[in-house]
């Protein structure tokens, strides 16, 4: 059996031009995926108008998805993964975010068991 792990990394106070460009998001969940050793399936995309981004990458461990919104300087990013991180995924994993957006970065675990 393996056991699910869950991640909500919320950044606040970010550059809102960077939190509008697809390829900043693209990097910076691809770094993210691969600070896990994570494979990359499928990436997907979608601009909303005036500003803001989602974007969900299926993995073939499960699934990381980032929404934001740049007119409040804000934005998260879940992932979902079978795969135990590396000890020190999460605070790589924090840098990672804050190098490409700046910012302050905070994140929650969610503990979902067996699966």
């Amino acid at each position: 059996m393996a056991s699910l792990h869950t991640y909500i990394f919320t950044a606040s106070d970010s550059d809102n031009v960077r939190l509008n460009m697809q390829d900043v998001l693209a990097t910076l969940l691809t770094e993210i995926c691969e600070l896990g050793h994570m494979k990359i399936v499928e990436r997907s995309f979608h601009a909303f108008e005036p500003s803001g981004f989602s974007a969900c990458f299926i993995l073939a461990e499960s699934h990381i998805a980032m929404h934001t919104w740049p007119e409040e300087a804000s934005g998260y990013i879940t992932l979902s993964t079978c795969k135990q991180p590396d000890a020190d995924f999460v605070p790589n994993a924090i840098e990672t975010i804050i190098s490409h957006l700046s910012g302050t970065v905070t994140v929650k675990e969610v503990h979902n068991g067996t699966i």
